[in-house]
């Protein structure tokens, strides 16, 4: 069952950001949602996980992803304001 599996992967993905191991939550993040696209919750928690790895554009598409699935989603958009009104970084 996909849901379940997907649930699964979400789990795991949730598991590694808390320990750290950043490279493997995001793979189990992306497997969840290649098996469940549109589920608001896994695409918040891989904008989480990219912002963690200071991947600033793929977390801005995964906040702005959750919010179309799910208007009212609050930390989604407090997610994205708070990216988006981070100061530039002078390259």
């Amino acid at each position: 069952d996909h849901d379940f599996k997907s649930m699964l992967h979400k789990n795991r993905g949730l598991i590694y950001a808390r320990d750290q191991n950043k490279i493997k939550a995001l793979e189990e993040l992306k497997l969840a949602l290649s098996l469940k696209w549109n589920d608001p919750d896994t695409h918040y928690n891989l904008g989480v996980a990219y912002l963690n790895q200071q991947d600033l554009e793929n977390a801005k598409r995964s906040f702005k992803t959750a919010l179309s699935l799910k208007p009212d989603f609050q930390m989604a958009r407090e997610a994205l304001k708070n990216l988006e009104n981070r100061p530039k970084s002078k390259v």
